[in-house]
């Protein structure tokens, strides 16, 4: 479930679940995954409710596809516009009240941690206690004079309320409509700060305090930790409260003698503001820094900047964690309604100032760096960073306007403008704006909400979605011309003006694809992503040989198989130079109608058909000669090769994590033999080798969206030779008989699926079975476990090293991933037997119908 904030008040909760699995283990029965319904939630401390108050509000599936689908909205209108649904917090529904009686809430914050290996949701409350003078020693240690200087002449000074509860079994806010914030949350600490603070934020792993002197951080785990709290007496008793002390904390300073205007927190990046000065400081380290006992030093920022160019100081900031170009923006809003953004440079911790220079009178400022013009009672702008559009991945900034409910949006790569929104008046301000994740039970209505709250505690409502349509609709025609001009390189219909329609495909994070709809003919278009595939030619060689020999060997037999359209030059794929004199390299394939992809299995039947598609695969391949193909990505399923990359990131331990993973360490360490039982074979000759597609996953294989039958498979980037069959199997059955995603940190929820594997196996040892050698036969199931545990280890690896392979949305994802892995290997390993099986019961099943064959093949003689 998806939570959120709104801190003024507005905030977003953090995502607990997405749906629940419900299995069926009839053999007959299809394996179902019920999506139920999700809900997000907002938090909210409303203006016109009384001081010391916080409410959470329930944002429905039905406003979600109220937003999506208008009945008012043409399909066919050129320009349409997007759609806001404004609601009174009361008729939202008040799910759960708060009360902080005798309190003004400052801020409040949330996040989920792992604290002595259970989950749990955490709150914090910053809340100001007036007339209250602290008499509290400080250490000369932690503070400058200028803090002790503070905290004697400040009558008002804070506390942050932390509550926590742990997530279990689908737990989620507002099961039943409570009054006191004690009964939703049984476990409580109060810490009594010797300063008036400004604002927290919180991650995983870090509280960070908000400062007239500086960011003040602190481990979440020595916050609850400090609290001693015995979890079998608090489950009898209705509330456990401790008094934290807060010169027990431990504690480093970032920003010393700066007030802290804005701060944002993401699972890598902490950024602070302060007037027109920006820092960003890494996570790992402040982590590490944390840890280290006596460190009294300020943190170190690992990049900061000045806006030289901006007259006000900023009031607001965002980072946001792109998965999709691995890199982090950094959005800022200030007073007079300006914004600036900054993108990531390439594999660096440097950020560059993102400027748009469509205004050839004003290059050197982009279009929403100019201040709002006319505004002479100044109000705190909010800014929210979106992702998606035209060809998914292009920026939008939604920034509010200063004495206005009016939102702006930005669309970074045209620098186009539009407002929402025209009531002005100082009543209805805009007092917080938050981006929100949703999930409405369906793909289609998946996606991101922008919610924005008035002084009238009115909440307005606006689908990302919208956005993206406007500006599809809206941007320079140059991208879609651009695109155009590709098409014209290849041998397809003539395209000519007006002739032509082209829009983004979703599925897959390495490479931008487009359907092109010419006439009554339709083209798949992908730029291959260089820097990934980085000898694109041999990789397009590769595809090329794989692609025409199915070609030759099914045709006639397949209503439609995936084809390479060559270039007007009779080329694989076409490229040029681009403006920062990289290669651009773009492909086309035949577009297959009616076809669809499936992220999980709603059906047996499905698993069965991947399976056919996957063993077909390996059946009409299997005599290509090997020499013919070149190994793109050397070592791919090398084992021993990631064990001693494993072993080498324990040795080192760079980022101090080895003790806390000795467990896994000992699992990996005996069970190491799993890692030769596959290489040791194919390099005496065991074992054949053979040409692999190396990216087995469900949704590489297209299914006829009628009838569910496998039209093909897909994504041919990893085909490589010299590989085998164990591994196209066992990476096949890694992700598809597993009972949930590789990210499910509940390990109760982790098994291995002995359904969902014979439901798989018998597809694919039906078209495989007149190719496979026997030894592959005894070592199939041992395929599956040795690639699971190699993922294991990769995990592993990527954790100690510091994440800097796999993209992680959380500071112990990949710990996570590992963890879930491994528990799948401890299952398969029990389970062995059962499925070898289930394999030597499919073998014999299709030989002797093999040999049925033949009979009657004989007498028909």
């Amino acid at each position: 479930m998806s939570y959120s904030c709104i801190n003024g008040r507005l905030r977003t909760l953090p995502i607990l679940h997405h749906m629940e699995d419900i299995h069926d283990t009839s053999s007959t029965s299809p394996c179902i995954e019920k999506e139920e319904e999700c809900n997000s939630y907002l938090s909210v401390t409303p203006f016109t409710l009384p001081q010391g108050l916080m409410t959470t509000h329930k944002v429905t599936s039905s406003i979600v596809s109220s937003l999506l689908y208008d009945n008012n909205y043409d399909n066919s209108c050129k320009y349409p516009h997007p759609k806001i649904m404004t609601e009174s917090l009361s008729s939202l529904g008040i799910i759960e009240t708060y009360r902080f009686m005798g309190k003004s809430i400052l801020d409040h914050c949330w996040t989920t941690a792992s604290i002595h290996g259970d989950k749990v949701l955490i709150l914090a409350v910053l809340v100001r206690n007036r007339g209250q003078k602290m008499e509290q020693e400080q250490s000369s240690e932690d503070f400058s004079e200028e803090d002790e200087e503070e905290s004697q002449v400040s009558l008002d000074v804070s506390s942050i309320i932390i509550q926590w509860r742990e997530c279990c079994d689908g737990a989620c806010m507002g099961q039943t409509r409570r009054d006191s914030i004690d009964e939703q949350f049984p476990y409580r600490a109060v810490i009594d700060l010797p300063f008036l603070a400004c604002s927290i934020v919180m991650n995983e792993d870090l509280l960070v305090i908000g400062t007239m002197s500086g960011a003040i951080f602190h481990r979440i785990q020595h916050v609850i930790q400090s609290t001693d709290t015995d979890t079998t007496a608090a489950a009898a008793a209705d509330t456990c409260c401790s008094l934290i002390r807060y010169d027990d904390l431990a504690k480093i300073k970032a920003m010393k003698t700066f007030v802290v205007h804005a701060m944002d927190i993401s699972s890598s990046y902490f950024v602070g503001v302060s007037g027109v000065h920006i820092g960003v400081w890494d996570i790992v380290e402040l982590v590490k820094s944390l840890e280290r006992e006596n460190e009294k030093c300020p943190a170190a920022a690992i990049w900061s900047t000045t806006l030289d160019h901006c007259q006000q100081r900023v009031t607001s900031v965002r980072i946001y964690d792109d998965d999709v170009i691995e890199r982090s923006l950094i959005a800022l809003a200030c007073w007079d309604g300006s914004a600036v953004l900054f993108r990531q440079r390439d594999d660096s911790k440097e950020w560059m100032r993102v400027i748009n220079s469509i205004n050839e009178n004003d290059t050197c400022m982009a279009p929403w760096e100019h201040s709002v013009q006319g505004c002479n009672d100044l109000f705190p702008c909010f800014i929210e960073v979106v992702r998606g559009g035209i060809s998914g991945n292009n920026t939008f900034l939604v920034v509010t306007t200063p004495s206005s409910s009016r939102i702006r949006i930005f669309h970074v790569e045209s620098g186009e403008e539009k407002s929402l929104g025209a009531k002005d008046g100082n009543d209805d301000n805009v007092q917080g704006l938050v981006r929100i994740s949703c999930y409405a039970g369906s793909s289609a209505q998946e996606g991101e909400l922008i919610a924005y709250v008035d002084g009238n505690d009115m909440i307005h409502f606006l689908h990302a979605k919208w956005i993206q349509n406007y500006f599809n609709h809206h941007l320079d025609s140059q991208i879609l011309d651009d695109l155009g001009s590709i098409c014209r390189n290849f041998q397809i219909t003539p395209v000519e003006d007006g002739n032509i329609s082209i829009s983004p495909l979703k599925g897959g994070l390495i490479n931008d694809t487009y359907q092109v709809n010419v006439n009554a003919s339709s083209y798949v278009l992908q730029r291959v992503n260089t820097s990934v595939f980085r000898h694109y030619d041999k990789l397009m060689q590769n595809i090329s040989k794989v692609l025409n020999h199915i070609q030759v060997k099914t045709r006639g037999t397949v209503s439609y198989m995936l084809e390479l359209i060559p270039t007007l030059c009779g080329e694989f794929y076409w490229s040029r130079k681009s403006n920062n004199d990289s290669v651009e390299v773009w492909r086309m394939y035949n577009y297959i109608p009616n076809s669809v992809t499936y992220p999980v299995a709603a059906k047996n039947s499905i698993l069965y058909e991947a399976g056919r598609a996957y063993g077909q695969f390996q059946y009409v391949v299997h005599d290509i000669p090997p020499c013919s193909l070149y190994e793109t990505i050397p070592d791919f399923h090398n084992t021993p090769k990631r064990l001693e990359a494993f072993r080498k990131a324990v040795s080192e331990d760079a980022c101090h994590r080895v003790e806390d993973v000795r467990e896994e360490i000992d699992f990996i360490e005996s069970h190491s033999w799993l890692s030769y039982s596959i290489v040791s074979l194919l390099e005496d000759g065991t074992l054949p080798k053979r040409i692999v597609h190396n990216d087995t996953k469900l949704e590489n294989v297209l299914f006829d969206q009628h009838s569910n039958r496998a039209i093909c498979v897909i994504d041919y980037d990893t085909v490589m030779p010299n590989g085998s069959m164990l591994y196209d199997f066992g990476d096949a059955i890694r992700s598809m008989a597993s009972s949930s995603s590789e990210d499910e940190p509940d390990l109760a929820k982790v098994w291995f699926d002995l359904t969902r594997f014979k439901c798989f196996s018998e597809g694919f040892l039906r078209e495989v079975i007149s190719i496979i050698a026997k030894k592959e036969i005894t070592m199939l199931s041992m395929g599956a476990i040795v690639i699971t545990f190699e993922q294991a280890i990769r995990f592993l690896t990527d954790y100690l090293m510091g994440d800097v392979y796999f993209k992680v949305t959380f500071s112990k994802h990949n710990l996570v991933r590992a963890k879930n892995q491994l528990k799948l290997v401890k299952e398969m390993l029990e389970k062995k037997d059962s499925m070898e099986e289930i394999v030597s019961n499919c073998c014999q099943s299709f030989e002797n119908l093999a040999a049925c064959f033949e009979n009657i093949k004989a007498s028909e003689l």
